[in-house]
């Protein structure tokens, strides 16, 4: 092959920079508020009364993505994956119905507008020089629990 050729193939790949490329899990309507990657403890449990926590802790990136309507949340969305592990991979979903639940069963003292503006701040605090804490724990029926604990 020669040169001319290298390069004709190469012109038809059309290459563009990877800011360019759409992200699957951005639907129509939403946008990224968050997207960093932080150091997780990763516990499993597959029986209500063994809980296993893996030796090191996990890097995984969180993604806050927002739909929004009429300038006001209509879904928040947040996404766990790992580079290191492919399977890992858990979307949470919340719309301002299921909000009302969470807001009960957790005590929260805000609104579902204020809800992505509230995981972020959480998540923004794991950068604090080791005052906080993520957890993920992972249920043997391929669900999972975020919890972002305050170290004592």
């Amino acid at each position: 092959m020669d040169k001319s050729t290298d390069r004709s193939i190469l012109d038809m790949m059309n290459l563009e920079p990877a800011s360019h490329i759409h992200d699957p899990t951005v639907t129509e309507g939403s946008h990224i508020i968050y997207s960093n990657e932080h150091c997780f403890i990763i516990k499993i449990q597959e029986k209500p009364e063994t809980v296993q926590t893996l030796k090191e802790p996990e890097q995984i990136r969180v993604k806050v993505m927002v739909e929004y309507e009429h300038d006001f949340p209509k879904t928040v969305k947040i996404e766990l994956t790992s580079d290191t592990e492919i399977y890992f991979n858990f979307l949470f979903e919340c719309n301002e119905w299921e909000f009302k639940r969470i807001k009960t069963n957790q005590n929260f003292f805000i609104e579902f507008r204020e809800y992505p503006d509230f995981i972020i701040k959480n998540f923004t605090r794991l950068n604090t020089a080791d005052k906080f804490l993520a957890a993920f724990t992972i249920f043997s029926e391929n669900e999972g629990r975020l919890d972002i604990i305050r170290k004592s």
